[in-house]
């Protein structure tokens, strides 16, 4: 029995994605899954606020008498005024869903489970689709929409290596599209949601002064006052959430492209390194969707 338990142990360390070796694989799909969570709050409530934005402009600091406001009209323009970023972030959430398929797919790979074979399944939803509609996604990069396209397939239709390693191999293979596509997120974050907290918070001093300048009912503006002044350190951690989700999917860059040129050395410490450091801003980053949202 000690003879086996040696040989098992041997043939674990020479194994290209042995035992040891397919800790950190684990580590950096488990890190990138949760990158692709942070994009929820954020893409989750990017029309709602866009809409919110155009209403308390129109609430606030409308000169129409009372008895002329109509709220569905205003609620129907604040609508048609955010249709483009409705249909953009459609997009968006599909690839983030994308890029948390493929984090499943490579945690599958290095499952300690899954024996020496490769050629896995599909996990989640189909993905190829998706391929069609980043012509029209501005935030994605044209020079790498084939390598996107490529990744999406992969997900979508699983592994096609015969062994594990060479599965393992061929989803770290995709490290160009998934930084690609992880950046494109993060820019569509930055231009849409981003500029959303910019305008808010230009706007907060309007609103403000349109609610000092109120006399019918100074208790009822002295609430609002308050509840802007909420609203206004809300939004700044707000724009501290999408700094540290910049900063998480950039290490997450590095460490799969340390993983991926160092296939035959997985089991080194080394690569530990830059897979820890992907953990603490991924914690860091939650830490902070956790005050924001």
């Amino acid at each position: 029995m000690r003879r086996v338990g040696v040989g098992l142990v041997l043939l674990c360390v020479t194994l290209l994605s042995g035992c040891a070796n397919l800790k950190a694989v684990r580590g950096f799909a488990e890190e990138t899954r949760r990158i692709s969570e942070a994009f929820d709050p954020m893409l989750g409530q990017a029309v709602e606020q866009c809409r919110l934005a155009f209403l308390h402009r129109r609430v606030y600091t409308t000169d129409a008498p009372l008895s002329g406001f109509d709220a569905e009209a205003a609620w129907q323009r604040a609508t048609q005024s955010c249709r483009p970023i409705e249909d953009s972030n459609g997009t968006a959430q599909a690839m983030s869903r994308a890029l948390a398929d493929y984090a499943s797919q490579l945690m599958a790979l290095a499952d300690d489970g899954s024996g020496g074979s490769g050629g896995t399944e599909a996990i989640g939803e189909n993905h190829e689709a998706l391929a069609g509609k980043l012509e029209q996604f501005q935030d994605a990069p044209r020079d790498q929409l084939g390598a996107i396209g490529n990744l999406l397939r992969f997900v979508s239709r699983g592994a096609s290596a015969r062994s594990k390693q060479e599965a393992i191999a061929e989803a770290l293979g995709h490290e160009e599209a998934v930084g690609a596509l992880a950046d494109a997120l993060v820019v569509h974050a930055e231009r849409v949601h981003g500029a959303y907290l910019r305008q808010r918070l230009a706007d907060q001093d309007v609103l403000a002064d349109a609610l000092r300048s109120e006399t019918a009912s100074p208790t009822s503006s002295r609430l609002w006052l308050m509840d802007l002044h909420a609203q206004t350190r809300l939004l700044a951690e707000r724009q501290q959430s999408i700094a540290r989700l910049r900063a998480a999917v950039a290490q997450m860059k590095v460490a799969l492209h340390d993983l991926r040129t160092h296939l035959t050395t997985l089991s080194a410490q080394e690569r530990w390194v830059e897979v820890r450091k992907l953990g603490r801003e991924v914690r860091g980053l939650h830490r902070q969707l956790g005050q924001a949202f």
